[in-house]
């Protein structure tokens, strides 16, 4: 009669390799919530800058000046833009919940004027909470708007 070879892991060689999981998964899991938390200030700097741009096209194209608002006060957003007549409607922008301004009473208000430029130069810092990296979305005279 001929001997069968036993298939199969045994009990110690499935624990090491679980073992080996859980320490890879423990290294790996804080460094990608960092990566997500990174990711949402880097997010929330260009969308910010990206609205802005889009609120200077906006003001060039249909001859009406974009106002903006800024403000850690604001309910339930962060900023705001709205043409600046009576009829326009305001658009709403919040941050996300980990990113807030720098300094945390930050408030100001510009406008995107119909021929490209900007009422006032506009530095607007953005702060990740938990790992206090920062991002700034810069505004010039100009309407040039940058994001470093």
């Amino acid at each position: 009669m001929q001997s069968k070879r036993e298939r199969g892991f045994t009990l110690i060689e499935l624990g090491v390799v679980v073992l080996l999981m859980g320490i890879v998964l423990g290294f790996s899991i804080p460094a990608f919530l960092n990566f997500g938390r990174t990711n949402d200030l880097k997010a929330a700097a260009d969308n910010m800058a990206s609205q802005i741009r889009l609120a200077r096209e906006r003001a060039m194209s249909t001859s009406n000046d974009q106002h903006f608002h800024f403000s850690y006060l604001y309910v339930g957003y962060n900023y705001a833009v709205h043409p600046n007549n009576p009829i326009g409607a305001y658009t709403y922008f919040k941050l996300p919940r980990t990113v807030t301004y720098s300094p945390a009473t930050f408030g100001t208000t510009f406008f995107m004027y119909k021929d490209g430029r900007a009422s006032a130069s506009q530095i607007i810092k953005l702060v990740n909470a938990a790992r206090q990296d920062t991002a700034t979305v810069s505004v010039e005279m100009s309407g040039l708007v940058t994001v470093y």
